[in-house]
Order: structure tokens, then C-alpha cells, then sequence
């Protein structure tokens, strides 16, 4: 497809894409108790976002503590928690590009949902901390498998284990945090999670959320939303309604940018059809914290497996369109095509 030079230009915005080193991860290893969790962190390293816009900050600047101290932590910088284009396109990759590679199970059926102020934590750069500790934590409890409750009593018997009623399963997510005037400052997960325990994962989160906090937390911290599909066609369709919630702060695009010679060009917002803008509220945390995705379907993993999107290759219409579950499945079937043929040969 032939692209306007102003796509290209815009795309050429987005490449190359930052790198993910294997060495900023903690390694996690699986306990056979889940109280044994370690406290491991997931963080994403993507320094080279857009700039924010700084306009009217200075008005919220009394509402947080300055350090002064000479040997104290630098502060992060006060900033808009408005979304830049870049980071919504990364969040649409990781979507499509998990089901493109991993097929249904990476349909995300759950979206949670954690007030940070519910658990006593003002600091955004805390708050995004503990977020990392909590999502290491479910990627490490759906690897275990789901267990029954344990009796107390019988907790203290250590030749006891809890008898699994589910297999495990990989992990998958993507995740935008905002500040509003309604929640505070919050987050959105989209997770993959089986629909069927979602009641079980809420009520896991909860006491999660709560013992990482060190605080009892209210009926309000984490609210999980299963989806409601019955089938994969709106298992699909039910998690893009989730993306284009979770991108609403997307910031204010100055010029149109997206499209082909075929039709003019539109804003990203218009592209992806995105929920109406809400006002947003500043924010302090590092570059990159606002977003981000599960380790296996960022942009390193894309790249290995020489997946483009429809945002960078300018192919518009097929955003939504639920191909990823198509070519996965083409895939398969070429792949057990390669395999009778090489037994043929042998």
C-alpha cells in the first residue's frame, strides 16, 4: 500500500522502537507455596517518549512534598497524565500482536481495576512501584495454577498442599495508568485471566494488593470486570471496547497524520475510534510509567517474531477487523503442513 508522505513521516517517528534488556528484569522462580512470593519487580524501560505538555503544571505544584535534601532521590517531573500517540500505538501492538502469536487464550477477558488511595498511597511513583510487584505476582500465580482454599487449622501441616483445580498458564497484559478527579490516581490491567476465575482472581487481588500495601484497603481497590462474550468473535470485539476505554487521555493531536492516498488523512484518536477525551489530572512519575505491556508481547518479542501492526505498516482497514485469530490459525496449519511433509520425506 502506498502511504501519504505525512504517514511516513509520522511513522518513521515510531522506529526504531526502544530496546528491552533482559538484564532489567529480576529473576522470579515459582514456589511451590504461593505465600512464598518473592518481591519482584516488572519494570519497562522505555525512556524515549514524547515530551509532556507542561502548560498550567506550576498550578498543581503545592499539591505535592518537594525534597529538598541534598542526598534525597530525585523527584520525578510533574507532567500531564494525558497519553502521547506513541504510547497508545505500543499498547495497540501488544494487543494484536498477542493474539496474532499466542492465539485465543491471549484474549484479554478481565479488566481490572486498582485505586491506588483506596490503599493510603498518594506518591504515583510508589503506587507505580507496587504495580510492578503485584503484576510479577499474578504472572508467577497463573504460572502455580489456581488452588482451593486451605483450612487453617490444617495450615501448620506442612505435608498438606493445596490440591489444584486449574492448569497454569502464561501470564499476559498491558496496563495505562491515570489521575482523574473521580478515582484519583489509578490503574487500568487488561489480563487475560479465564473468565471463570475472575471471582477468585478479584478476591486474590484484593488480599494481594492489600499485604503489598501493608494496608486493609477498601471494597473499592480492585474491582475485576470479566467479559462477557460467549464466543471468540466477541471475546475479540469485548477487549478492543476495553482498549479504546483505557486510551481515552490520549493527548491532543496537533495535525491529522494517519491514513493513505486513498483517504485523507485522520487523528489517532479517529483511527482507533477511541471513548470521548476525560480531563486528566498531573502526574509524578518517571518517563515510560504510564503504560505498559507484559514482557512477552512488547516490542523486542514483536520484532523476534517479525510481527508488523496495522498502525505501522498503514493498513488501517484492518484495525479491529479480528484477522490475528485468522493468520494465528493459518500459521498452525502451515506449520503441521511443514511437519507430514517432512515425515513424508523421511
Amino acid at each position: 500500500m502506498i502511504m501519504d508522505d505525512r504517514v511516513e513521516k509520522r511513522l518513521e517517528d515510531f522506529a526504531p522502537w526502544a530496546e528491552e534488556r533482559d538484564e532489567d528484569y529480576a529473576a522470579c522462580w515459582v514456589d511451590d507455596r504461593l505465600e512464598d512470593y518473592a518481591d519482584c519487580v516488572v519494570e519497562e524501560r522505555d525512556e524515549d517518549y514524547a515530551p509532556r505538555d507542561e502548560e498550567r503544571l506550576e498550578d498543581y505544584a503545592a499539591d505535592f512534598v518537594q525534597e529538598s535534601d541534598k542526598g534525597a532521590p530525585e523527584v520525578p517531573k510533574l507532567k500531564w497524565s494525558a497519553l502521547s500517540d506513541r504510547e497508545v500505538v505500543r499498547l495497540y501492538d501488544a494487543l494484536s500482536f498477542a493474539v496474532w502469536q499466542f492465539g485465543p487464550s491471549a484474549i484479554m477477558s478481565v479488566h481490572i481495576i486498582i485505586a491506588w488511595e483506596t490503599l493510603g498511597l498518594t506518591d504515583h511513583t510508589q503506587a507505580r512501584h507496587l504495580l510492578g510487584q503485584y503484576l510479577n505476582r499474578c504472572q508467577k500465580w497463573a504460572r502455580v495454577g489456581f488452588t482451593t482454599p486451605l483450612d487453617r487449622r490444617r495450615r501448620r501441616r506442612r505435608s498438606l498442599r493445596q490440591p489444584r483445580y486449574g492448569d497454569g498458564f502464561a501470564y499476559l497484559y498491558v496496563f495505562a495508568n491515570e489521575n482523574s478527579g473521580v478515582r484519583g490516581f489509578h490503574s487500568h490491567v487488561l489480563a487475560n485471566v479465564p473468565q471463570r476465575l475472575g471471582p477468585d482472581f478479584e478476591t486474590w487481588s484484593q488480599q494481594t494488593l492489600e499485604k503489598l500495601a501493608k494496608h486493609p484497603g477498601t471494597a473499592e481497590t480492585v474491582k475485576v470486570v470479566v467479559s462477557p462474550a460467549k464466543n471468540e468473535h466477541d471475546a475479540v470485539k469485548q477487549q478492543w471496547r476495553w482498549f479504546k476505554y483505557i486510551c481515552k487521555q490520549l493527548e491532543l493531536e496537533p495535525e491529522p497524520g494517519w491514513g493513505n492516498l486513498a483517504e485523507p488523512p485522520q487523528r489517532l484518536r479517529d483511527v482507533l475510534k477511541l471513548r470521548p477525551e476525560r480531563s486528566v489530572l498531573p502526574v509524578r512519575l518517571p518517563e515510560g510509567q504510564l503504560t505498559g505491556a507484559g514482557r512477552d508481547i512488547r516490542g523486542k518479542a514483536q520484532r523476534a517474531a517479525g510481527f508488523v501492526s496495522e498502525l505501522t505498516s498503514g493498513d488501517l482497514t484492518r484495525i479491529y477487523d479480528g484477522h490475528e485469530l485468522e493468520e494465528y490459525r493459518t500459521r498452525l496449519q502451515e506449520e503441521e503442513r511443514q511437519k507430514l511433509l517432512s515425515t513424508l520425506h523421511t
